[in-house]
């Protein structure tokens, strides 16, 4: 699966038909019924009408999902994720505004508990005076039990703000013994990083290999473009050994309660400069949480200056982490990964 996002910025009124319009075109895109569709436009309304109202700008980010069938021969479930995500007051009575049928602003609006009532699931992080990140999740039809009991991931991945195509992107893949996920930050920005990365996802989607044997087939595949640095994730079967190959400035760390371990990266450009590459084994448990981002997103944060994050959802914090410490002059991409639990699961 390759899915990179869609940032759509509301700082007017007439910013919520622009972003519903967006989201319901989307929606059908992705084989969602008229009904769903329609359900997607009231959502993505009611939380880019709530920036609008309350924090005055923010943004409302869209980002495809694919949920592994039955089996592999079996196709995938297509899904839609909606962040909203603001530097405004925050919420000072999370639990009122997300009853249902409570309209913030006193509008007519139906409120953040329709919004939940209509999400295959959602979920909302709000500290007073430093912002909202909301999510919701709609699915086009109910989701089976995976052959993979794949780990939760969420991500952003944007261009930078002048550019309509990124630079870094990232795609996952299954099969049935193991999750790879890989993040690619093309040198630069603009087209010729983006064919960079475009054709590092193609490749890792088109060949199963193994970690190193992959880097090794990028680094060939990439010698006509500009180059890129990658990062390579590999949960394999049986024990859930997680494992990382990287080559090139990304960032990453697995955090294991008050653990916290950096990937290891290694020097160069995948086609351009690239040495042996290894991968590197890590404590992976039921309670681990991945962090994985390019260098258009500051390295300065930390978890627990945000009370309560490190238990949340990996698309809210992933929205938490871009909004705070995006780089405005590249490209940015992120994400986030952790084992499920059954919270973050509505039946």
């Amino acid at each position: 699966m390759k899915t990179n996002s869609l940032s759509l910025r509301v700082c007017e009124s007439s910013a919520a038909g622009e972003a519903r319009r967006i989201a319901i075109g989307w929606a059908e895109t992705l084989g969602f019924s008229a009904i769903k569709a329609g359900e997607v436009g009231i959502i993505v309304t009611e939380l880019a009408n709530n920036l609008w109202r309350h924090a005055g700008r923010g943004q409302v980010v869209l980002r495809a999902l694919t949920h592994p069938g039955k089996t592999p021969a079996a196709p995938p479930i297509r899904g839609l994720e909606i962040l909203s995500l603001d530097n405004g007051p925050g919420m000072a009575d999370l639990e009122r505004c997300s009853k249902d049928g409570y309209s913030t602003g006193g509008s007519t609006g139906i409120g953040l508990g329709a919004v939940a009532r209509l999400s295959s699931y959602s979920e909302v992080y709000s500290r007073h005076k430093e912002g909202t990140v909301s999510l919701s999740q709609v699915w086009a039809n109910p989701l089976p039990k995976t052959f993979f009991p794949s780990p939760m991931l969420g991500a952003v991945c944007v261009p930078v703000k002048e550019e309509r195509v990124s630079g870094d992107s990232w795609a996952q893949r299954f099969n049935q013994t193991s999750q790879q996920i890989l993040l690619v930050d093309g040198l630069g920005h603009g087209i010729r990083a983006a064919e960079a990365a475009n054709e590092a996802v193609q490749i890792f989607l088109q060949r199963d290999l193994t970690a190193t044997e992959m880097m090794n087939a990028l680094h060939v595949a990439l010698k006509s473009t500009v180059g890129a640095v990658v990062g390579l994730v590999e949960i394999t079967l049986p024990g859930r050994v997680f494992s990382f190959t990287g080559v090139g400035n990304l960032e990453g760390k697995v955090i294991n309660g008050n653990e916290k371990r950096s990937l290891l990266s290694h020097n160069g450009t995948v086609g351009h400069a690239m040495r042996t590459v290894r991968q590197w084994a890590y404590t992976w448990s039921q309670n681990s949480l991945l962090i994985l981002h390019s260098d258009g997103i500051s390295n300065k944060w930390d978890l627990e200056n945000y009370p309560g994050l490190s238990s949340r959802h990996p698309s809210i914090i992933a929205g938490v982490i871009y909004r705070d410490f995006r780089r405005e002059r590249d490209d940015a991409s992120i994400i986030v990964m952790r084992e499920p639990a059954d919270r973050f699961v509505r039946e």
